[in-house]
């Protein structure tokens, strides 16, 4: 399993949900698509817990920005897969 699995999981859901048009793909123009792409990159991250946990901090920050999440809301989502050894 590749890293923040479920943070991935409950990101996508939320992107996907408020911007039902966004599929994944590369570029700033369209936020909710580069969002859901770069999450996919994150799956298929292997061996750079480094660079993956850069990325989903960049997620989160975008998603609070849209006042998707808060700070409190974001920290309980990734607890959950470093408790399980998921980052």
């Amino acid at each position: 399993m590749g890293y923040y699995a479920h943070a991935i999981k409950v990101f996508k859901e939320m992107i996907n949900k408020n911007f039902p048009q966004a599929k994944p793909k590369e570029g700033f123009n369209d936020l909710p698509s580069h969002l859901l792409w770069m999450l996919e990159k994150i799956k298929e991250m292997k061996n750079n817990s480094g660079k993956a946990g850069r990325w989903i901090g960049y997620v989160i920050g975008r998603l609070e920005a849209l006042n998707f999440l808060n700070n409190k809301e974001s920290g309980n989502i990734v607890r959950e897969d470093v408790l399980k050894k998921r980052d």
